[in-house]
């Protein structure tokens, strides 16, 4: 979504994606102070409401942590008032 506000619920047909489950996370070392880190994730599948997720996060040449994860949409309209 290119133009998103969250001062306004109603101009937003979602409110916000909320972290539903984590799979096959693996950790392999510990980030160093002054390590730069580079997120990179892929969005492997989406049903309906619900987004699948793969990433990864390099440190000085090496992959050191791998996840696979959901997001779900929350619809706007929960969060509006009505009458």
């Amino acid at each position: 979504m290119k133009n998103f506000d969250t001062e306004d619920p109603n101009r937003n047909d979602y409110a916000l994606l909320v972290f539903i489950k984590n799979d096959h996370a693996r950790y392999r070392g510990l980030a160093r102070l002054g390590d730069v880190l580079v997120t990179t994730v892929w969005l492997n599948d989406r049903a309906s409401e619900k987004f699948d997720f793969a990433g990864t996060v390099p440190a000085s040449g090496k992959t050191f942590m791998k996840n696979r994860f959901r997001l779900m949409d929350i619809v706007s309209s929960i969060f509006q008032k009505t009458g």
